[in-house]
C-alpha cells in the first residue's frame, strides 16, 4: 500500500513545498479577494424577494371542464394532453398571451419615479439589426425568456394538484404585484375563452335545434298527410311499414330535440356564469423578508474557488510565466515576419 502511495507523494510534496514558499502571497491574495467579495455581498449585491400564489384544483367542476380547458389551452398554443386543471393552468401561464398582459401593466417601483411596465423596468438594450416595427416584439420575447429563466418558478404538487406560482425580484412589493397580475391575467384569459367557448357551443346547439325542430315538423306533417290519404293503412303491410318508418323518424327527431333543448339550456347557464374560474387560495402581499441571495453559501463557494485557483497558480507559477513568455515571443515573431 505504501509502495503505491510513493509515486503520488513524490508528485505532491514538491507542489506543497512550492505553495509553502509562496504562503505569504497566497494568504494575502486570498484575504484580499475574500474581503472584496464579502463587501460586495454585504453592500453591492442586490437582495431578492419571493412572492407566491397558490391555485387550488377545481374539485367541484364537472369532467367536461377538462375538455373545455383543453380547447382553451390550444388557443394559447399549448398542447395539454391528459393533464389536471392546475397543470393546464401552469402551461397556459407561460404562454405569450397571458404573460404579455401582465408585463405591460403599469407598476409602482423604487427604481423609477413614475409607473412603468416590466419592459421599461428591465430597460433591455434594443437591437440595431432589427426594423423599428420589430423592436418592441423583440424586447418582449427577450424579457419573457429572461423572466421565465430567472424570476418565475411554477410547480404542481403530485398528490394535491395545488399549483404554486413564485416570482423572485429585487423589489419586494413589485414581486407581489407581478405574481398577482400574472394570476389575474391567467384568470381573465381562461374566463374570456371559456365564455367564448360557451357562446359558440350555445350558438351551434341553437342552430342544430332549429334544424331538428324543422325536420320533426316536416315528419309530423308527412305522417298527417299519410294518414289522411290512407285511412285503412293497417290492412296493408306495405302501408303499415311506411307508417312505422314515419313514426320512427318522428320519435328519433323528438328524442334528439329533447336532448338538444337540455343542452341548450345548460349552455345558456354556462354562458352567463360569472363565477371565478381560477380558485386562488390567497393573493400575494409584500413579502418584506429577503429570499436571497444565500450569502454564506455563496461566500463559502467563492472561498473554495479562490483557494483552488490561487493555489494552482502559485504551484505552477514558473511554468505559467514560461508559457506566457513563449507565447509572447511567438506572437512577436509572427508580427515581424
Amino acid at each position: 500500500m505504501i509502495d503505491k502511495l510513493d509515486p503520488l507523494l513524490d508528485r505532491l510534496v514538491p507542489n506543497l513545498q512550492k505553495l509553502w514558499n509562496a504562503r505569504r502571497r497566497f494568504l494575502y491574495f486570498n484575504m484580499l479577494v475574500i474581503l472584496s467579495f464579502t463587501l460586495y455581498l454585504l453592500f453591492i449585491h442586490p437582495s431578492e424577494y419571493l412572492s407566491k400564489v397558490s391555485i387550488l384544483p377545481d374539485y367541484g367542476n364537472k369532467p367536461s371542464l377538462m375538455g373545455q380547458l383543453g380547447d382553451i389551452a390550444s388557443l394559447a398554443g399549448v398542447d395539454v394532453g391528459n393533464s389536471a386543471p392546475t397543470e393546464i393552468y401552469e402551461m397556459i401561464l407561460k404562454s405569450e398571451t397571458v404573460m404579455e398582459n401582465a408585463f405591460y401593466k403599469k407598476y409602482t417601483t423604487q427604481k423609477y419615479p413614475t409607473q412603468v411596465n416590466l419592459v421599461e423596468y428591465y430597460d433591455l438594450s434594443k437591437r440595431d439589426d432589427l426594423d423599428s416595427s420589430k423592436i418592441e416584439r423583440d424586447l418582449f420575447l427577450r424579457l419573457r425568456e429572461r423572466f421565465i429563466k430567472n424570476s418565475l418558478k411554477t410547480s404542481v404538487d403530485r398528490f394535491t394538484k395545488v399549483l404554486t406560482i413564485q416570482v423572485t425580484l429585487r423589489e419586494s412589493q413589485l414581486s407581489a404585484d407581478v405574481v398577482n397580475n400574472l394570476v389575474f391575467s391567467l384568470d381573465e384569459f381562461v374566463r374570456e375563452k371559456r365564455k367564448s367557448y360557451a357562446i359558440e357551443q350555445r350558438q351551434y346547439i341553437e342552430k342544430r335545434r332549429h334544424q331538428v325542430s324543422d325536420s320533426l315538423m316536416a315528419a309530423e306533417e308527412r305522417l298527417k298527410l299519410f294518414k289522411l290519404s290512407n285511412k285503412s293503412y293497417s290492412s296493408s303491410p306495405e302501408l303499415l311499414l311506411e307508417s312505422t318508418r314515419l313514426m320512427r323518424t318522428i320519435e328519433t327527431n323528438s328524442a334528439v330535440l329533447y336532448e338538444l333543448t337540455k343542452q341548450y339550456e345548460l349552455a345558456k347557464i354556462e354562458e352567463i356564469k360569472d363565477t371565478p374560474v381560477i380558485n386562488v387560495q390567497e393573493l400575494a402581499r409584500d413579502p418584506i423578508q429577503k429570499e436571497g441571495p444565500r450569502k454564506l453559501l455563496l461566500l463559502a463557494f467563492f472561498i473554495v474557488i479562490s483557494l483552488f485557483f490561487s493555489g494552482t497558480y502559485f504551484i505552477y507559477e514558473a511554468e505559467i510565466w514560461k508559457v506566457g513568455f513563449a507565447v509572447k515571443q511567438k506572437i512577436k515573431t509572427i508580427r515581424q515576419s
